[in-house]
């Protein structure tokens, strides 16, 4: 593999970082506020940032931003490195199917870019490197990247609010379903569909705080999809089970009517 040390020095303007391309760069170019990466005809390394100091203020930390591709052959990807004072250096790579940490392959449009990593309390990097991994020709664009500090009560945020709603969901539907099913137990079934109607909404309703007041994105997703899964779900279930019922005390009263016929 050709290891490009094309280092591009950056500019922290707050946590914003931007391009400033060295005048002996061969295979970088400005597109605008754009970098745009020319892959070689073999497999290369090309380093895109180099941060130091950096301006992260918690142990859990991201860069973000946006990248788009075009005839890349093979699997790609950005590999950030995060050194620490200690000596310690490890990596956080774009290796998923999808996502903003999928590979980069072929041809996209400007999508969204994620490099996450999470060390442990005080634990902070004084040196973050990135750079495009391409195993063959290609050209990458990359948006100005931001150095975001995520403070640990939003990932405690994020995994409570996915797991409460994520519960409520796999908890709800199998219960509504059996008591449903057994004929003695429908009109509870309706009682505890409204409990579920109320707690459906409660998510939703959560949810949308959390999105005006910015919450984690993934938080107020599940806050979202599980309410409006749960307030859908129980206001089709609720009229359902009641025609249900009525047809079954319809049939009731009329074989008592014959009975006494």
């Amino acid at each position: 593999m050709t290891t490009l040390l094309l280092v591009v020095s950056v500019i922290a303007n707050g946590n914003h970082i931007e391009w400033n391309i060295p005048a002996d760069a061969t295979n970088l170019s400005r597109d605008g506020d754009n970098l745009a990466i020319e892959g070689l005809a073999g497999p290369s390394m090309t380093q895109v940032i180099n941060l130091t100091p950096v301006n992260a203020t918690s142990h859990i930390y991201m860069l973000t931003g946006e990248i788009k591709y075009e005839g890349v052959e093979g699997i790609g990807y950005l590999e950030m490195w995060s050194y620490f004072k200690d000596g310690g250096m490890f990596f956080t790579r774009t290796l998923g199917v999808g996502g903003p940490m999928g590979q980069i392959t072929g041809t996209s449009h400007w999508r969204e870019l994620q490099l996450p990593f999470m060390s442990i309390p005080g634990y902070l990097p004084e040196r973050i490197t990135v750079a495009v991994v391409l195993p063959g020709k290609g050209k990458v664009w990359l948006k100005p990247l931001t150095l975001h500090s995520i403070p640990p009560s939003s990932i405690y945020l994020t995994w409570g609010a996915s797991i409460v709603s994520g519960s409520l969901v796999l908890l709800s539907i199998p219960v509504l379903i059996m008591l449903a099913f057994v004929k003695s137990t429908r009109q509870l079934s309706v009682t505890v569909g409204m409990i579920v109607l109320v707690l459906g909404l409660i998510l939703f309703t959560t949810g949308l705080i959390g999105w005006k007041l910015e919450w984690p994105a993934l938080a107020v997703q599940s806050l979202l999809v599980s309410g409006l899964v749960l307030t859908i779900g129980t206001l089709i279930f609720i009229p359902t089970m009641r025609m249900v019922i009525a047809k079954e005390e319809w049939r009731t009263m009329r074989a008592i009517d014959a009975e006494i016929v």
